[in-house]
């Protein structure tokens, strides 16, 4: 059985390492490149969790102790009005683990999370079109896709859309 845990502090050099392969395996799918990633550094890492409006689940390796295969971030918006949303981001499982149940695991211990959150009543994502897998989870679990935004990132002369899905909590 696959289990979903928030991270520890144990665990930062690994979800470096987690990050790095997930900005190098599909660039098109997040905020970062792996050249330019400066927030995945452990300390910065540390600094972000010790707010509690952020969280980071993981899942770990079950061959490569002290590895994880699978991860997703969650954060509280900050402003006043906002206050009653969180966004998820960073959601990725390695190549080899997907089809498995690791992203619906670490995504329904991310919405747990979220819930858990005072006040909080709605979590946000945002997913490239061509992740048609991704979106057939989040869809799964109840996400419901609100709009499209169409060339919402450019990268390498490529062209994607990006849907922006919601979950009510």
């Amino acid at each position: 059985m696959v289990e979903a845990r928030k991270i520890h502090r144990r665990d930062l050099d690994a979800y470096r390492r987690l990050r790095v392969a997930m900005l190098k395996e599909a660039p098109w799918a997040f905020a970062s490149l792996p050249y330019v990633e400066l927030t995945s550094h452990p300390s910065v890492v540390k600094q972000w969790l010790d707010d509690p409006g952020n969280e980071l689940v993981v899942i770990d390796h079950p061959d490569e102790d002290g590895e994880l295969a699978s991860a997703v971030g969650i954060q509280r918006e900050t402003k006043a009005q906002f206050r009653h949303k969180a966004v998820a981001w960073g959601v990725y499982t390695l190549p080899e683990f997907r089809g498995q149940g690791y992203g619906e695991a670490a995504m329904r211990h991310a919405i747990e999370v979220a819930r858990s959150w005072s006040g909080v009543e709605t979590l946000l994502l945002h997913v490239t079109g061509v992740a048609s897998e991704a979106l057939e989870l989040y869809s799964s679990i109840g996400f419901e896709t609100w709009g499209v935004e169409p060339d919402c990132v450019r990268l390498h002369g490529e062209s994607y859309d990006v849907h922006r899905m919601r979950l009510s909590l």
